[in-house]
């Protein structure tokens, strides 16, 4: 049967809910599943790609952001770069300019554009993308004109995402707050201060980042500076406005990366 439709799996729950709800078209060969690793994502997050693909019997491609011909690399579960090497590819190809909260070519160069090269490569440039967006994502569900969105179709929002996770017998292995992407400056600031106070080694790729390139990945304030306010009186909310600006740096901000 022809492929029609390409589900973009990010290896969030709500993400993981769209690819069960189209595990009929996988099995007649409809769809196709890819993931992307950045290189950054959690550990948990890999695990969870791999049980599904495992316990949902689901063929899952896993792309790579590289710096070669193709402009990407198959990898799986037993290969998956885990040190931030496609990221870091990914910043060398800006000749050091990092990526914030404003400029997020990460999402383009280490997750899109591999896909769009891997899609044409394989002669299924036309199929569908399916994403993972749910019901109560109005903002993103209005950007996305073409792509095929089941969970918004369902209207689908987070709750039932998680009663939905709940029934199962596993369930990604991470907190709402910790997210795929370990410490990705689109997430607010007060998030990623729990993040660091709960595992300040979390910054030891960011800062070597921001260190290199003598940039920042949040115009607000460097990585070493987010971990120094961690380990002070973290979480008392004036420390979170005195090298912030107000609520806008505590809000997270959505990207294909998501849920």
């Amino acid at each position: 049967m022809e492929v029609k439709y390409i589900i973009c799996f990010s290896g969030g729950r709500s993400s993981a809910l769209a690819l069960y709800k189209m595990l009929d078209k996988v099995a007649t060969g409809e769809a196709v599943v890819i993931f992307n690793n950045t290189g950054k994502e959690r550990e948990e997050t890999l695990e969870f790609v791999q049980k599904i693909a495992d316990s949902w019997e689901v063929p899952i491609t896993w792309l790579e952001y590289a710096n070669n011909e193709k402009g990407y690399k198959v990898v799986t579960f037993e290969t998956a770069s885990r040190a931030g090497e496609p990221f870091a590819a990914a910043i060398d190809k800006k000749n050091g300019f990092l990526p914030n909260r404003v400029i997020r070519y990460c999402t383009e160069i280490l997750k899109i554009t591999p896909t769009r090269k891997y899609l044409k490569d394989v002669e299924l440039a036309d199929a569908r993308k399916v994403l993972g967006i749910r019901y109560d994502e109005p903002a993103r569900v209005g950007k996305q004109k073409d792509a095929y969105l089941p969970l918004n179709e369902a209207r689908i929002t987070k709750a039932d995402v998680r009663h939905f996770w709940a029934r199962q017998p596993f369930d990604l292995q991470l907190k709402d707050y910790e997210g795929n992407c370990d410490l990705c400056m689109l997430k607010g600031k007060n998030k990623r201060l729990t993040l660091i106070a709960e595992n300040p080694e979390i910054v030891t790729w960011w800062v070597e980042q921001e260190t290199k390139s003598g940039g920042r990945f949040d115009k607000d304030g460097t990585v070493t500076q987010l971990a120094q306010l961690a380990r002070g009186n973290f979480p008392h909310a004036k420390d979170f406005l005195e090298i912030g600006q107000g609520d806008i740096f505590n809000t997270d901000i959505g990207c294909f990366c998501g849920d």
